[in-house]
């Protein structure tokens, strides 16, 4: 802060810490930074700073308490459908997609998001609408929201993840040349943790479908990127274990010399 005044290079901090997992260190700055002058649009962009955070470490009360505040300033109902959002995005984080599901499907009801919201925005929404319903193994309901967040933005931000989802939910509908496509898209366009799990995804389709040596062909591209933050090793190995079982192949025997 500079003489008191709140700057945007300070809500920038805020963000930042939040987005990179600091949700204690963004959560006490920007409670900080309440006490402080600050103009409608500042104070707004904190208190969305503050629901994300706080949803994150499970503070209900300090949720709640920043959603009153934002209701004191402009346009209540249109920052409470942003708040919701970020609020919606930390509860998939959390593994709490029945959470996710009633904060967005309450704030997609609301006559400011059906008229007013901007398109990216919904595009979100919807993506995370998708995001909870396949954890849920909705997968029809699921198709429908990810189909119209893509067809909002077809490359936005989230068409990795809506790609991945796309491919689970079609597993889940036993449609695996589907899924396959859907992961194989996925791989086209990223690298790392994001390609290891579309190729698991691709290597779980090809082994329903039969076609196992293709799936262990897979399994072995996989086996030479692990470590991956995305999928659990164990299961990886038992997996290529159980479809070279399948084949009949048996790892080579390690004799002592």
């Amino acid at each position: 802060m500079s003489g008191g005044a709140v700057t945007e290079k300070d809500v920038e901090i805020v963000e930042n810490l939040g987005g990179s997992g600091e949700y204690s260190k963004a959560l006490a700055l920007a409670q900080e930074l309440l006490f402080c002058p600050l103009d409608d649009e500042t104070k707004m962009k904190i208190l969305f700073n503050v629901i994300s955070c706080s949803t994150r470490l499970e503070l209900d009360d300090v949720t709640e308490a920043a959603f009153k505040e934002l209701e004191k300033l402009p346009d209540p109902e249109m920052s409470r459908a942003v708040a919701n959002t970020f609020r919606a995005i930390s509860y998939i984080y959390l593994g709490r997609p029945h959470e996710a599901l009633n904060v967005i499907n309450l704030t997609l009801g609301t006559e400011c998001v059906a008229e007013e919201y901007p398109a990216r925005c919904k595009y979100q929404l919807l993506a995370y609408q998708g995001r909870a319903l396949t954890m849920l193994s909705r997968w029809e309901e699921a198709l429908i929201s990810l189909t119209e967040a893509h067809r909002i933005d077809p490359e936005g931000m989230r068409e990795t993840d809506i790609l991945i989802d796309t491919s689970r939910c079609m597993q889940g509908l036993k449609q695996y040349e589907d899924s396959y496509n859907s992961a194989h898209h996925v791989l086209e366009r990223e690298s790392g943790d994001m390609a290891i799990m579309a190729m698991h995804y691709m290597a779980v389709c090809r082994t329903y479908q039969g076609r196992l040596l293709d799936a262990l062909n897979l399994y072995g591209e996989i086996q030479k990127r692990l470590p991956c933050t995305l999928i659990d090793t164990d299961q990886i190995r038992k997996e290529m274990l159980s479809c070279m079982d399948a084949i009949g192949i048996s790892l080579p025997s390690h004799k002592p010399s």
